[in-house]
């Protein structure tokens, strides 16, 4: 019996220091071959702190780890960290390994932080990859390949990604994203079934928030035909904060573009699950809103992606019927709320896009408001119609919605129309333009803990295709009182081809206390 111990005791041994040993032989020609592999591939500085093998991780396969990796650019881009990466771990076939073929079947990452940026120029900072005639020259070298995949799974722990796009002053950040996919890339066909999260999601335009910190919620079942690289979707479901969505159809990936072929639904058809995705600067205390009303969002798209100038055919529906929107502690509500708005494009150019506000229609204290807007070949030539009409009291706003730290009251009368295109004021044709109507305020009252009382007793503005004048602006803030007139120009181009904005302003004062305005502003 204690011959059998020593025997077992001894194999166990034998067996533990080969788990500890092998590594180590192996260590200085994986990490080699991992910088070969790299070097051949992209264009960057990539380095890392340490460089690991363990048989202990994943056994029988064998892990490869890096701690502390770090992807940077090169040319414009080579003080920026593209990729991140706190631990990087891949794990291999153990066998073949030893035969010098790695084989992926694992990935894990553990806290990226990525990168991704637009400049001015379009020039984008992941297009790192060596040409195609350069790359085929590298692997022209190499008689036989030493380094497949075989994925199994990959799994992503609290990532976080920031895409900054100067073309569109758009900046998107994801934050703590974990994200779990399982399947067997190597087959020809095969079910990828993933899983993800995302604790903040926040994107802003030109300094305005459109999503502030939505969670989001992902579970898919991907089938995947890798020889065909075509990948299809069927229930699925995605979730914004309470905004429940369902997406199928397929995305083909041939030699050039996608080919897609998909659609978007919203599951929950509640008003109040689409209001759950507002920034909470626009809607805050949402857990306490009652709000009525059917909500009805749906998107597809279907055809060849390449670039804004063939696009594939797409259209999107955004409609909410009936919609309320009231606190229980305040005493009025926004009333009648009907929104329709459709995106279409038959494909082709960008150019092609028609974005039609039919109705957004509110009512406030009795008072009804209605806008619209019809827009048409935004790139070549914008083609505008459409208008706003009603009276928004700013005093029934303060009954409807909660406003922290802050009086406001005032009566708002708004008439204006539109009808015309951006060559019409380029040409400076402006009587071609209809460009019309008013904006009044009237007994407009400010008052907010630390700064002084605004009181605007008449603000009026007049519109014409050429300019908008301020007619009359009569005010008192604090001590200091202002009466402004001017005018500013150049408005239309200004928001539909984002040009220089030109005015002129007239200001006249009997008292002026610059100390209580700086005061104020500490």
């Amino acid at each position: 019996m204690k011959k059998f111990l020593k025997i077992t005791g001894g194999v166990i041994l034998f067996i533990l220091l080969v788990l500890i040993v092998t590594p180590m032989l192996f260590k200085g020609k994986a990490e080699e071959l991992v910088k070969k592999e790299i070097n051949k591939q992209v264009l960057a500085t990539v380095d890392w702190k340490s460089f690991s093998l363990s048989l202990f991780k994943d056994f029988p396969n064998i892990s490869v780890g890096m701690s502390d990796l770090s992807v940077v650019g090169v040319d414009k881009f080579q003080q920026d960290t593209l990729v991140y990466l706190k631990e990087f771990v891949l794990s291999a076939d153990l066998i073949k390994a030893i035969r010098g073929d790695v084989s992926i079947e694992h990935i894990f990452l553990d806290k990226p932080v990525v990168l991704a940026k637009v400049l001015a120029d379009s020039t984008v900072n992941w297009d790192i990859m060596r040409p195609t005639d350069e790359l085929m020259e590298v692997e022209d070298t190499t008689a036989t390949s030493d380094f497949s995949i075989g994925l199994q799974s990959v799994e992503i722990n609290e990532a976080t990604i920031f895409y900054v796009d100067q073309t569109m002053d758009l900046i998107t950040e994801v934050s703590n994203v974990n994200l779990k996919m399982s399947g067997d890339l190597s087959a020809e066909t095969t079910k990828l079934s993933t899983k993800g999260t995302v604790e903040a999601l926040t994107v802003s335009m030109e300094g305005v928030k459109y999503m502030n910190k939505v969670k989001v919620d992902l579970v898919a079942d991907i089938m995947a035909d890798m020889n065909n690289m075509v990948f299809t979707f069927a229930d699925n479901e995605i979730m914004l904060n309470d905004l429940k969505l369902g997406f199928d159809g397929s995305v083909g990936m041939p030699e050039e573009g996608f080919d897609l072929d998909i659609k978007l639904t919203a599951k929950e058809t509640s008003f109040k699950s689409l209001l759950s995705v507002v920034p909470k600067e626009l809607l805050n205390d949402l857990e306490g809103l009652q709000a009525n009303g059917v909500l009805t969002l749906e998107a597809i798209a279907k055809g060849l992606y390449i670039d804004t100038d063939n696009l594939p055919a797409f259209n999107a529906i955004l409609k909410v019927d009936n919609g309320q929107i009231k606190y229980p502690d305040l005493p009025k509500s926004i009333d009648n709320i009907n929104i329709n708005v459709l995106v279409d494009n038959p494909g082709g150019a960008a150019d092609n896009t028609v974005t039609d506000i039919k109705t957004f229609h509110f009512e406030l204290g009795g008072n009804p408001f209605d806008a619209s807007l019809l827009l048409k070949t935004p790139v070549s030539n914008a083609q505008f119609k459409g208008g706003m009409v009603g009276i928004i009291d700013l005093g029934s706003l303060k009954d409807a919605v909660p406003l922290d730290s802050f009086e406001i009251k005032g009566i708002v009368d708004a008439n204006v129309t539109l009808d015309g295109n951006m060559e019409m004021i380029e040409k400076e044709n402006y009587e071609q333009v209809q460009v019309k109507g008013s904006l009044k305020l009237k007994d407009f009252l400010y008052t907010s803990v630390g700064l002084p009382q605004v009181n605007i007793s008449e603000a009026q503005m007049s519109f014409t295709p050429k300019r908008i004048a301020l007619d009359k602006f009569v005010s008192q803030v604090g001590k200091s009182d202002f009466e402004l007139s001017g005018m500013i120009e150049n408005y239309l181009p200004y928001v539909f081809k984002d040009q220089t904005l030109k005015g002129s302003l007239k200001h006249r004062s009997n008292l002026l206390d610059v100390n209580e305005i700086l005061k104020s502003m500490d």
